[in-house]
């Protein structure tokens, strides 16, 4: 998705994901790298999560981008249903300042996003992060050839656009019967000035 230069305002994205910093692991880093690029960019990027600890604001910004957590009981199966109730009323309510929901990780989220995006005419992006979705998401080999997980995948390959982190994520969504069409490979980004290698004769530190 490339930004119109005649546009008067920016693209405005809301990033979707099940939890997010000050939580800490590599789907969370990856969006807040990403976050900061876009911003960098000129996109206008906010984020959507859950709240997983009580000590943490509802809204705060996060290195420039505006961070809006969901309350909501931390009760097996019964917190999974009142995420999906919250977020789907800020969907409802907040969405439409937005021009793409991208969503990181495709789960009950994602099938969410995904109706509500269509019901709003907005721009959907699914991203699969990694190992979760080939073992217990959609795209499960086993899984996605049982009825209620065909039908799930013929749903969500309705969104504009399914992200791969790798190739062999990308060849799962070609063997599900995800359109190609809507199918592109974009692996995680590594700061090359963070991570650059030592030049010849260059020491550790």
């Amino acid at each position: 998705i490339e930004m119109d230069a005649a546009m008067s305002e920016p693209l405005s994205v809301l990033m979707i994901i099940g939890s997010y910093l000050p939580d800490i692991g590599g789907t969370e880093r990856q969006l807040a790298a990403l976050a900061s690029e876009l911003s960098a960019r000129q996109f206008r990027v906010e984020v959507l999560t859950g709240r997983h600890g009580p000590q943490w604001p509802l809204q705060e910004e996060i290195d420039g981008t505006l961070v809006h957590r969901l309350s909501y009981p931390r009760v097996r199966f019964l917190g999974a249903l009142g995420l999906l109730l919250r977020a789907g009323f800020f969907l409802l309510t907040e969405g439409r300042r937005f021009q793409v929901f991208h969503v990181h990780a495709v789960n009950s989220l994602a099938v969410l996003t995904t109706l509500i995006g269509k019901v709003l005419g907005k721009a959907v992006v699914l991203k699969a992060v990694g190992a979760w979705e080939l073992e217990d998401g959609v795209l499960n080999p086993v899984r996605r050839r049982q009825f209620v997980y065909r039908q799930l995948l013929s749903f969500l390959g309705q969104a504009d656009a399914w992200v791969a982190v790798s190739g062999h994520l990308h060849n799962a969504m070609s063997e599900a019967g995800l359109p190609q069409s809507r199918l592109v490979i974009i692996p995680n980004g590594v700061d090359i000035d963070h991570f650059a290698p030592l030049r010849e004769g260059e020491g550790r530190r």
